[in-house]
């Protein structure tokens, strides 16, 4: 017991990623692309909605890959006429705006908000990371949140 409590004095704060730590990245992005499916392409072509988003996320590559690759990819293997700047477009505008955390996440948030000052260091476009972060309603437990698109840099440069 005497050693936790040496280890929780030693402790001045707590940084938290976004995506895959606090926000199911590959969940919120799987439901956007399927959002697009219903908006964008399923009246226009015979591929089902579950082939759509599988390919989406092959291209996707867990977020790694320049949307507009991504976009031109997908386009590029579906049998439906959509211009690929159009799907890119639209997310750069929507995407962020339905995150899904990890059921686990507020809670966790809530009760070390009450101990420790918490941060929040993530790459991303600023839009759509203050996007996610506002409507998972989790801007309140952080002190200081630094976003790639900011600020000018990514992790892992120690200046973010």
């Amino acid at each position: 017991m005497k050693e936790g409590a040496v280890l929780m004095k030693k402790i001045k704060a707590i940084l938290f990623d976004l995506d895959n730590t606090i926000i199911d990245r590959e969940a919120t992005f799987t439901h956007f692309i399927g959002d697009q499916y219903s908006r964008f392409i399923e009246a226009n072509t015979s591929i089902s909605k579950d082939t759509f988003v599988r390919t989406a996320l092959r291209y996707d590559n867990f977020g790694y890959s320049p949307k507009s690759e991504v976009y031109a990819g997908l386009c590029a293997d579906i049998p439906a006429s959509i211009d690929p700047t159009v799907l890119e477009a639209d997310f750069l505008v929507r995407y962020g705006d339905r995150p899904i955390l990890f059921h686990e996440s507020l809670d966790v948030l809530r009760t070390l908000s009450q101990i420790y000052p918490l941060g929040l260091v993530t790459n991303g476009r600023a839009k759509s990371q203050n996007q996610k972060i506002d409507r998972s309603l989790i801007r309140e437990y952080f002190t200081s949140i630094k976003i790639s698109g900011e600020e000018g840099v990514k992790k892992p440069d120690p200046e973010l």
